[in-house]
């Protein structure tokens, strides 16, 4: 038997995807799904609609549910992680403080001064999750999912034995936009490509084993962005306001490559671009993250996952099949580990020489295949020398939040912000990191 534990089950937004994914998962009829969050109440809930996506695709996956960590790992083979330590009220914080000192994120959750905040937060719970695992299960496999995933995945690396990978989109995004920016079907266009979560390049894009950068580069100098695809692409289809050139597509001119996910994440690593400290909206139709809509949206879908959740009511068919917030490829990996099916998705691991020319410990993006073996990653190459000062800076300052997070020294953090880019002049990056520390206290014993 497959034990799954899922760590953060009450997102609404995550877990009922995973539970359908799972449950019509041929290769895990036989599995277990065990379900963990501090908030009983909502894994009550979250629980509920789980059995009733399972009963109706007649699935033979067991649901368990409880607040007790302990219980749930023992015995586990994977472990999921999908939490955020106080939840979209202090992503808010995280948005707002660094907003009045005119430095307005388009989504604060993985660099910046959020970066750094969310950080600190989430940092030492993965950390003690680690070391859990390597009491209960020490040969599972942990995957995570929460931001900002690049330090997280270092700091379970750096503090603990457990094989972390980190999971996420952005690379097969940034593939589907590259094809619709050149024109070219998406299931058509071949890529490879490496980098850190959030700030993925395509290194080599090919249409029927042609080269289509030349192409790319060609279209990247035009003063506006083609019309969005008749396709939907969900909620991450980011068009830019009409009339407006693309944030990526400026990095495609200047830089000679394509990065992604999108402008809303890439942008924020790219602090020189913006020396006026906004996001300069109306050149790039950004506009920081609605944080507090989304709150908001929250409350009210709570009587929702309330009526979903009552056996009374009929199982809307957007949630039995997965169609209700986004469940990403965790599934399908676990899947191909149990049953060796030897399946490729990016992953962010160690790099060890995977991309030659950044530090041996830094977590990369590339390319894996998983398998019965666990995983194995191919080589992403060099960064281009147009492209490597950006992420070499940035994974400089990677490595000071993760040991700021670890030790809880101020010093060290206040080094992170500064390296970061965002905020210029230790007197004001000092006030705005003990503006974040405040607000963020009762989250943040380490620094008390």
């Amino acid at each position: 038997m497959t034990k799954v534990v899922l760590i953060g089950a009450g997102s609404t937004s995550f877990s009922p995807s995973v539970v359908a994914d799972m449950a019509r998962n041929p290769d895990l009829q036989d599995a277990t799904l065990t379900m963990v969050d501090v908030d009983a109440k909502i894994l009550g809930v979250v629980a509920r609609i789980a059995g009733r996506i399972v009963a109706a695709h007649g699935s033979g996956l067991r649901i368990e549910a409880t607040t007790d960590r302990e219980e749930a790992l023992r015995g586990a083979r994977f472990v999921i992680t999908t939490f955020a330590v106080g939840g979209a009220q202090a992503w808010d914080v995280d948005v707002e403080i660094p907003k009045s000192y005119g430095i307005s994120m388009p989504v604060g959750d993985t660099v910046g001064p959020g970066g750094l905040s969310r950080a600190l937060r989430h940092i030492p719970l993965l950390v003690e999750i680690a070391r859990d695992m390597e009491r209960l299960c020490p040969s599972a496999h942990l995957f995570n999912y929460t931001n900002p995933l690049t330090v997280l995945v270092r700091a379970v690396r750096k503090a603990t034995t457990i094989d972390a990978v980190g999971l996420c989109a952005g690379p097969e995004l940034t593939r589907t936009q590259f094809a619709d920016f050149v024109g070219i079907p998406r299931p058509e266009l071949e890529v490879h490509g490496a980098g850190v979560n959030h700030c993925f390049w395509l290194l080599d894009a090919r249409h029927h084993g042609v080269d289509v950068y030349p192409r790319a580069r060609e279209l990247a100098r035009r003063p506006d962005w083609p019309a969005p695809p008749a396709e939907d692409t969900g909620y991450h289809r980011m068009w830019p306001a009409a009339g407006t050139r693309p944030f990526v597509a400026q990095l495609l001119d200047s830089l000679g490559y394509f990065p992604g996910p999108w402008d809303r994440h890439v942008t924020e690593f790219f602090p020189e671009f913006f020396p006026d400290g906004p996001m300069a909206d109306e050149r790039y139709g950004l506009q920081s993250y609605p944080v507090r809509q989304i709150v908001e949206r929250k409350a009210r879908q709570r009587d929702y996952f309330d009526q979903q959740a009552d056996e009374r009511n009929p199982l809307d068919p957007a949630l039995a099949h997965g169609r209700v917030g986004h469940s990403e490829e965790v599934v399908g990996v676990i899947a191909s580990v149990v049953k060796n099916r030897g399946l490729r998705q990016f992953g962010n691991v160690p790099n060890r020489g995977l991309v030659p020319n950044l530090p041996p410990e830094t977590i990369v993006e590339v390319p894996l295949t998983f398998g019965a073996y666990g995983w194995r990653a191919t080589q992403g190459g060099d960064l281009p020398p147009s492209v490597l000062p950006w992420l070499a800076r940035r994974v400089a300052a990677y490595e000071l939040t993760v040991e700021a997070a670890l030790t809880g020294d101020r010093r060290i953090a206040l080094q992170a912000l500064l390296a970061d880019g965002w905020v210029k002049g230790t007197a004001t990056a000092g006030r705005l990191l003990d503006d974040l520390l405040r607000a963020q206290a009762r989250f943040l014993p380490r620094f008390a």
